[in-house]
Formats: structure tokens, C-alpha cells, sequence
């Protein structure tokens, strides 16, 4: 026994008969099996969604976690989890190659479930947010166009990795969401100069989430999303007051079998079946957006939009418009194409690359620079087409084009805000707001988040004031665990923990976010990390606690 806490040489290990171990490594996380040995068989239907490969893998659960695992011997229900990885964990894909996954981050927002994200080695495409509930991992892996979708399946008690390609999944065509009034109005009353590109007020968005009742792991797809949706704003450097947290997870008791996307959405917006008491649940848990995730069902057809694109992708409301603070993705797409976090970026006030510039009132207010971005063409060849497109892009053109055929685009929706300050593959990532060129348009949704955020956070007001300070803050080292313990904090709903490799505290980054008053930060030899803790509820956060040093020991105290 260490102080509070004991280390268990066990983990959990689900391996698979038929498994070939190609290596022995306490860091291999899944394992493929034996080429055709499990794997299983891909209907014409799956094909069509993009499904190129389903296999029983071996998952060590163990190895995500990264280390021992640290029980608090007081309440041995809890298990300290990982928040940053050293050296990262193995995952073999199919084909054999072998990506290191690095963790950057932990966040927990369902009970029970702990949701670890982060970045695949050396590869500028590659990144992950995996989800561990009761031994089980769900989520995915996406590097480039490929999707590596991880799940439980009950049915034979086992892992299984389906490889999808997101070329070969069908696009829906960008959805209408208004004229943009609601959105000018919101900005003009405001009063501030633009281009605005400082924050007015902070706060946290916090999101109702409903499903429905056909949909599979919902609270680790929840998870996956509250993750996916904060990680966008942690590791772009953004203001780390601006993040989602979840309202209330709830089943809608209903599958809304073919009922299509638009008709769900108009639905939300009418206070209609399944959603009649919609404004009543927003009400009770203080939610200032919705999202709502439902299955695809590619046989729905009797939208406006005809054809088999009405239960797949996603859908919203209107732009920056609280009467209408709704969002729709089908499971899949929630994750595989980004669709969960495209549309709450509606939701934010975010718009299409090739959104008429017509309908959005006078470049003045603002507007122009919400907008997505594509790789940008090279004028001196005819035939450059996009190979990459920021959260708010749309399949419309040059690579990013939307097709009754497959594949339908070899474009892939990258996990990043468009950003006029950074780049991707070597390329601006953004176009800076200018109100004498607007030609084409300008792109710049990492500055626009800044102002929109703290809006749709003031939505509904939250009944307790921001918490206080963490306090009685212990460290206990072991080696390179550094176990980091505080007590509860009055009103608190989740707490943020910030790292830096800098004693001035310079360029810290989240690298946890959850309701836990614990946390474990590895540290490798000969290195130092600075960390701050802080208490945050639906009205903001409160203020950090005093700077904490954190040191490999090489003893256990």
C-alpha cells in the first residue's frame, strides 16, 4: 500500500481465440486477428456505407489506461484514471501496420465511463478519442479517410474493428438552415466593433443530449462526443472557459423509425412527438443547446430531399438563434464524419464555405468569417482538387463535392476549426476577415467561437454562481505516477485540470475535464510538469489553484 492508494498488477486482457500475437508489448492495445481467421463477412448494404472490413480483435484494456491501475482503497470503486501518456499505446490496423496512439487527455462526463483522446504519432491526420466503460472500449481511431470504428458487440461477447472508408460514405448535400437574420440581429445587438475577435463574457455551454431508443452505447457515444466537440477547442490553444459540458443524457423512448432528418428537426422546432416537452427538459437542466443522435437508416426517403439521403449525415436549426438551439446526427456520422460537431457548429453560428453571400445581410456584421475552409486550389492547375476541408466544410466542389456515386470524395473533414493563424499540410488553414476583400469569402471560426460561445452560454441562465477554488490539494509521487487529490468544491460540476511544461505556466493545455477530485499525471525521468487545478459549473469557472510542480520520484511517498 502507498499512502491512500494500492497498485493491481492485474488488468483487463479480452483476448480472442485465434488471436496471432505479433508482439509481446504491455503497450499493444488491439491486436488484428489471424488474416481471415475472424473475420467477418461485408454485406453489399455495408459496402455501400464505406464498410470495407470487420474484425474480432483482441483489446487490452490494460494498455489504454497506460500503467498499473490505482484504486483508492477508501472507496474502491474508484480507479484513478490516466490523463497523458508517456510513450503512448500500440494499435494494429488491418493490413498489419502498427500506429502509436498518444494520449493527450481525459474526460469523463457520464458516470462510469472515462473517455481518453489524443493524436496518432507522426501522423498530422491521425487522432482518436476511445471510451472505457465496465472493461468495454468503444470509439474510433480516424487517420486521413479511414475511419477505425471500436466497439463491443454483445452478440459474440467480443471487440470488434470496422474499417470504414469516409471517401466511400454518403454525403448529404448542405442543408438550408435560414436567411441569417436571427444571426445579424444577435451581433448587431451587441455593439462592438468588427471584426470581433475578443470574447465579450465567458461561460460554459451546457448541452441536453437525446437518443433514440434503437441507438447502441449511448453514454460512450455521448462521451465520445462531448470529447471530440471540447478537443477541438483545447488543442486548437483556444480559451479553455469556452468548452461544452453535458446538461442530462435522456432516452427519447422512441426510435423515430423512418422518420427522416429534417422532419426530426422540424419536430424539435414544433414541440412535436417525441419531443413535446422539449422546452420543459431544457428548462429543468438548464441546457442552452440540444443534440439529438439517432440511427441512419439509408431506406428513408419521403424527406423534401428525396432519395437515400434523409436519415444519414446530420441536420439543425438555425444560426445563432436560441429558439431553434438544435442539432441531429445519425450515430455513425456522429463520429466517422465529424457530423456531431458540424452541426453543433451551426448551432454556434457557423456556416458553409459556399453559403450565398446574399442571404447573410451586410459583411459588417461580422458574418463572413464564420465560415468552414478548404484546402485551398493551386490556380495554376486545372486539375488540384481539395483534399481537406475544417469542421464547417460541405461536400459541394474540387475534391469536397457531394455524389450519387461512390467513392464520393476523396476529401477528408479534419477535427479543426478554420483558423487564418495556422496551417495544415503546409497550407493556410483560414482566411483572415478584411471588409474590403471578400473574394471569395473570408474564413476564420476559431476567432468567430471566441465571440459566438459565451452567447449560446447565456442562453439559459444557470442557478449557482461560478464554484470556488479547489483547496486541500495533495500530491502523493510514486516513481512517475503523481497521484493529485482535492477535496469537493461547493457547486462544482467538473473540474479542469491544466498542464504546462513551463514554470511560467505559458501554453497550458487541458488534460483533464471531468467530476473526479482526483487525478494521475505521469511524469517521465529527467522532465517537469507544471499543472493548476480549477472547479467549473454551467455559469464558468472559478479561479485556479496555486501552481503545482510535478517530478519523477524514484521512490513512493
Amino acid at each position: 500500500m502507498i499512502g491512500k492508494y494500492v497498485f493491481l498488477a492485474i488488468g483487463f486482457l479480452l483476448f480472442v481465440p485465434g488471436i496471432n500475437r505479433a508482439q509481446e508489448s504491455a503497450g499493444l492495445f488491439i491486436e488484428m486477428e489471424t488474416p481471415g481467421a475472424r473475420a467477418m463477412s461485408i454485406s453489399a448494404a455495408d459496402e455501400a456505407r464505406g464498410i470495407l472490413s470487420r474484425n474480432n480483435v483482441s483489446v487490452n484494456v490494460q494498455a489504454l489506461l497506460n500503467g498499473s491501475m490505482i484504486q483508492h482503497v477508501s472507496n474502491p470503486e474508484k480507479v484513478l484514471a490516466q490523463p497523458d501518456s508517456v510513450e503512448g499505446f500500440l494499435l494494429q490496423l488491418p493490413g498489419g501496420t502498427v500506429v502509436t496512439l498518444v494520449t493527450r487527455r481525459l474526460q469523463s462526463y457520464v458516470e462510469g465511463v472515462e473517455t481518453y483522446s489524443g493524436r496518432v504519432k507522426n501522423i498530422e491526420s491521425g487522432y482518436f478519442t476511445l471510451s472505457v466503460e465496465n472493461g468495454k472500449v468503444f470509439g474510433q481511431v480516424n487517420i486521413g479517410p479511414m475511419v477505425y470504428d471500436v466497439r463491443y458487440d454483445k452478440a459474440t461477447r467480443s471487440h470488434v474493428l470496422t474499417e470504414i472508408d469516409q471517401a466511400r460514405m454518403p454525403h448529404h448535400t448542405p442543408e438550408p438552415l435560414g436567411d441569417g437574420s436571427a444571426y445579424s440581429a444577435t451581433l448587431k445587438s451587441m455593439d462592438v466593433p468588427t471584426p470581433m475577435l475578443t470574447s465579450p463574457d465567458i461561460g460554459t455551454i451546457r448541452v441536453l443530449v437525446l437518443y433514440g431508443s434503437d441507438v447502441s452505447n449511448p453514454t460512450t457515444l455521448t462521451s465520445n462526443i462531448m470529447s471530440s466537440m471540447n478537443d477541438t477547442f483545447f488543442n486548437d490553444g483556444m480559451d479553455p472557459d469556452l468548452h461544452f459540458t453535458l446538461a442530462d443524457l435522456r432516452n427519447l423512448n422512441d426510435d423515430l423509425e423512418e422518420v427522416c432528418k429534417e422532419d426530426i428537426r422540424d419536430d424539435m422546432m414544433n414541440d412535436e412527438a417525441p419531443f413535446g416537452n422539449i422546452d420543459t427538459w431544457v428548462a429543468d437542466e438548464d441546457a442552452d443547446i440540444v443534440l439529438t443522435i439517432v440511427t441512419e437508416d439509408a431506406s428513408v426517403n419521403t424527406c423534401t430531399w428525396t432519395g437515400i439521403y434523409g436519415r444519414l449525415g446530420g441536420i439543425a436549426g438555425l444560426y445563432l438563434d436560441s429558439t431553434a438551439p438544435y442539432a441531429i446526427t445519425m450515430d455513425t456520422y456522429a463520429l466517422g464524419d465529424l457530423t456531431a460537431i458540424h452541426e453543433v457548429g451551426h448551432v454556434l453560428g457557423g456556416f458553409h464555405p459556399q453559403d450565398n453571400d446574399s442571404t447573410l445581410q451586410a459583411n459588417s456584421d461580422g458574418e463572413l468569417y464564420a465560415r468552414g475552409f478548404l484546402d485551398p486550389l493551386d490556380p495554376g492547375d486545372p486539375n488540384d482538387e481539395s483534399e481537406w476541408q475544417t469542421i464547417m466544410g460541405a461536400y459541394f466542389r474540387n475534391g469536397c463535392d457531394f455524389s450519387t456515386t461512390f467513392p464520393n470524395t476523396d476529401c477528408v473533414r479534419l477535427p479543426l476549426w478554420s483558423d487564418s493563424t495556422k496551417t495544415y499540410g503546409g497550407e493556410a488553414r483560414g482566411e483572415a476577415f478584411t471588409q474590403e476583400d471578400q473574394d471569395p469569402y473570408s474564413a476564420d471560426m476559431a476567432s468567430a467561437l471566441q465571440i459566438h460561445m459565451p452567447i449560446v452560454a447565456a442562453w439559459q441562465s444557470y442557478p449557482y454562481s461560478a464554484p470556488g477554488t479547489p483547496s486541500n490539494i495533495d500530491v502523493e509521487e510514486c516513481f512517475s505516477q503523481n497521484i493529485v487529490t482535492w477535496d469537493a468544491t461547493t457547486n462544482a460540476e467538473n473540474y479542469q485540470v491544466l498542464y504546462s511544461a513551463f514554470s511560467n505556466f505559458t501554453n497550458p493545455e487541458v488534460i483533464y475535464f471531468g467530476s473526479h477530485e482526483y487525478v494521475r499525471v505521469v511524469v517521465s525521468q529527467h522532465s517537469t510538469k507544471y499543472i493548476k487545478i480549477r472547479a467549473c459549473n454551467g455559469n464558468g469557472c472559478g479561479t485556479f489553484s496555486s501552481q503545482l510542480t510535478l517530478t519523477y520520484n524514484s521512490y513512493c511517498n
